[in-house]
């Protein structure tokens, strides 16, 4: 996943294109919600995608001060618990309001838009800070790569071991999905599929099936021989488009290369909320 990218929800088009602008100049890659589908659209991008960084206006119905729809967003980030700091936007800056943003909803503090007004290094500058504090959940309860992997299929750590004999063996392995895996999660198992994770010892292939909320993508995974990643990525899975959308990733020192493809005709529902060991709903 992207560790830069800022999350913008905020229903007025004008403010939001201003914000983007100025977090665009500081280098920041944003994505946003805005306009009369702003709470929707904010629902549905944060179980997408998860974000470091969530800017979240409070009011979504102009001169109804007591709209608090940006609440409903503040509250599915604290459920989904990734590690997403979430910074209201708002101009109710009660103390008792703003003391129940951060105690009851999860927010980190608050941005005041009368203070902001059009001048908008404040909520840069926020946004540099709240980043350097962010530790993303990135495989839920699982402490690493292997541990989700393992938690999915016990015998498939050992079966990757016997077929792709990486370098350093479980040190190797454990290296590679670290490297090649962190960018892409969380990674959320599917619901129906009872072997979201696999391995080919004919073809000498170990693959998983997730949705990567790293990417906001359903993807499947696929771990390889680097000598052997050519084969790999002329023969893609039926299930996947045939262009990668990771090609190759290798790290030295394991001899292992990783392929990422895109899964067709898979929806966002088709898979996990947020992660959960085997054997829980």
């Amino acid at each position: 996943m992207s560790d830069q990218r800022i999350f913008i929800v905020d229903d007025e088009v004008d403010y939001v294109d201003n914000l983007t602008m100025e977090l665009e100049k500081a280098h920041y890659v944003t994505d946003i919600a805005t306009g009369p589908t702003v709470l929707a659209d904010a629902l549905k991008a944060v179980s997408y995608r998860t974000y470091p960084v969530a800017l979240v206006d409070i009011m979504f119905v102009k001169n109804d001060p007591t709209n608090r729809d940006g609440v409903k967003v503040l509250d599915k980030i604290k459920d989904l618990d990734e590690g997403t700091r979430a910074i209201p936007l708002t101009a109710q800056h009660s103390r008792s309001f703003v003391a129940e943003l951060t105690s009851l909803h999860g927010a980190m503090g608050y941005l005041d838009k009368e203070e902001i007004g059009d001048n908008f290094d404040l909520v840069v500058e926020t946004v540099r800070s709240e980043l350097r504090k962010v530790q993303l959940k990135r495989y839920g309860e699982m402490k690493d790569a292997i541990s989700l992997f393992e938690s999915l299929d016990p015998t498939w750590v050992a079966n990757t071991l016997s077929s792709l004999e990486p370098d350093n063996r479980y040190a190797g392995l454990k290296k590679f999905l670290s490297v090649f895996c962190d960018p892409l999660a969380p990674l959320l198992p599917p619901i129906a599929s009872r072997d979201p994770v696999s391995v080919d010892m004919h073809n000498k292939v170990a693959m998983g099936r997730f949705w990567s909320k790293g990417l906001g993508t359903p993807v499947c995974l696929v771990l390889c021989r680097t000598a052997c990643k050519n084969q790999v990525l002329n023969s893609p899975q039926k299930d996947c488009e045939p262009k990668p959308l990771i090609d190759s990733t290798d790290v030295s020192g394991t001899k292992l290369s990783g392929i990422v493809f895109r899964l067709k005709d898979a929806s966002r529902e088709d898979f996990q909320e947020k992660y959960l060991p085997r054997g829980q709903k």
